[in-house]
């Protein structure tokens, strides 16, 4: 009885070693991409995998690429690489992109939170532009 209530444990043992799998194959996933369109491998050049869960693989795309975030995201382009990870993975894959954030996003983000927690709101100031016409004037 004891086994037959942890049976229900070992898919998620299975899809976080399955994650690690696909990390391990990312290096084959874009080379084999790469026999399929040399312009897809491109563009995966700048992405990354970020999570698998249910057969979909989360692909990063690093922030500043929104040109490769709407050219992969296209159904044709997504199929193609759905393909090539069927190839490998010897199952159905679905593919969905997100956009990384950028640096400067994520300070914001983690200052207003720091805010947040203190009651405080942030403050920001514009460096003081110096006026040569006043000083010569």
């Amino acid at each position: 009885m004891i086994s037959e209530v942890q049976k229900p444990e070992i898919p998620v043992i299975e899809l976080s070693a399955d994650f690690g799998k696909i990390k391990d194959l990312w290096p084959l996933f874009l080379e084999s991409v790469r026999k399929e369109s040399i312009r897809l491998h491109a563009m995966l050049r700048e992405c990354f995998p970020v999570s698998f869960t249910d057969n979909t693989l989360v692909i990063g795309i690093r922030a500043g690429f929104s040109f490769h975030y709407e050219y992969l995201s296209k159904q044709e382009n997504r199929r193609i690489l759905e393909k090539v990870f069927h190839s490998l993975l010897k199952r159905e894959v679905k593919i969905e992109f997100i956009m990384g954030e950028d640096k400067g996003d994520k300070l914001k983000a983690t200052a207003n939170k720091v805010a947040e927690m203190f009651n405080g709101s942030i403050i920001t100031t514009e460096p003081k532009k110096e006026e040569k016409d006043d000083e010569n004037g």
